[in-house]
């Protein structure tokens, strides 16, 4: 799942916004982005796909038990990237497993004192977005009101929203609340319905150095290739001013602070240009970068357990079941309607 990514229906933003200057999570994924990414989460240092997994797959029957149970089940996979055919696949195979996973167990029906055969047990709906979590909402949105069957208090259909990867983290507190709120009131989640979200906590900076640091030549890659995108996207003029992607540098750091991993890259010199406001007018606004300037790129908050069970509460979610690895800081939160 990407960072903040939220090209909505009609709107433009351009690859390089100002306040802080940031580069749109949407560059970082065009051309090789997605490729890079992966080549990024199968590194040695980067743990937090392979702690997840590693909780999934040691807790799989328990999870099980607690998020799929006895009814048909639709599950819901929120993925936050705009781009990748590579994500259907996951999705295939995630559907796949799921079924797998219910055809290889007796499962006994509310009332019933024999166990069901596999063909007439649980039946496992599997759904992915590609694209951005706003266009997400609207998949939600649109399902779940062209299927009133979901909504129905005469069905067994039960539906589990998968948010896993770790990208809650990706965005400010006060954001990452609000979108996890509608997607529990988009999808109308009963209940009965969960969502299971994956979240990694670790603050050790030696092991956040490892997993994001400056001298990853995956993290390098995957930033200048953000930047020749931007360029790309900008037009000529920036073209020609930007265009030198291997001369910038890729910046990481650990906020103590604000608890929080960030990611930027760092302008090799001064430069200026003049870009369109958006698609249809003339208009055009001036974008300046100073020498070692760093535009920001990506954020990961490392909440501890209390923020988090706070935040849930204020998107109107308490925690029903959680899991965690050896050292508590990985960790999958099974969370259900107030």
């Amino acid at each position: 799942m990407d960072e903040t990514m939220d090209n909505a229906a009609g709107s433009f933003k351009p690859p390089i916004a100002s306040e802080q200057q940031k580069l749109n999570p949407a560059a970082l994924y065009e051309g090789d982005g997605i490729r890079l990414y992966e080549e990024i989460t199968r590194s040695d240092g980067y743990y937090l796909y392979r702690e997840e997994i590693s909780i999934l797959h040691d807790n799989k029957t328990v999870i099980h038990a607690y998020g799929l149970g006895q009814f048909i089940v639709s599950v819901i996979a929120l993925v936050g990237h705009r781009y990748g055919s590579r994500v259907d696949l996951q999705h295939d195979d995630l559907r796949m497993r799921l079924e797998n996973a219910v055809k290889s167990k007796s499962f006994l029906s509310s009332g019933d004192s024999e166990p069901q055969t596999a063909s007439s047990g649980p039946k496992i709906d599997v759904h992915g977005v590609c694209a951005s979590y706003l266009d997400a909402l609207e998949a939600l949105n649109f399902r779940f009101s062209q299927a009133p069957a979901f909504n129905s208090g005469e069905t067994e259909h039960r539906k589990c929203l998968l948010w896993l990867g770790s990208s809650f983290t990706n965005f400010e507190p006060g954001e990452a609340v609000a979108l996890l709120r509608s997607f529990v009131y988009t999808a109308e989640l009963k209940s009965s319905d969960c969502i299971l979200i994956g979240i990694d906590c670790c603050q050790d900076p030696s092991r956040l150095s490892a997993a994001y640091g400056s001298q990853s030549a995956q993290w390098r890659k995957y930033a200048q290739n953000g930047i020749r995108n931007a360029a790309n996207i900008l037009g000529n003029e920036a073209f020609i001013k930007m265009q030198s992607a291997g001369e910038w540098e890729y910046v990481a750091r650990w906020d103590a602070l604000r608890k929080r991993h960030v990611r930027f890259i760092k302008a090799p010199r001064n430069m200026s240009f003049d870009v369109a406001v958006d698609h249809c007018s003339k208009s055009k606004c001036s974008i300046k970068i100073c020498k070692g300037e760093h535009i920001f790129l990506s954020q990961s908050y490392k909440y501890d357990h209390s923020e988090l069970e706070m935040l849930f509460r204020d998107a109107g979610l308490i925690v029903s079941k959680e899991w965690s690895n050896e050292r508590e800081d990985s960790l999958l939160f099974l969370l259900r309607k107030m």
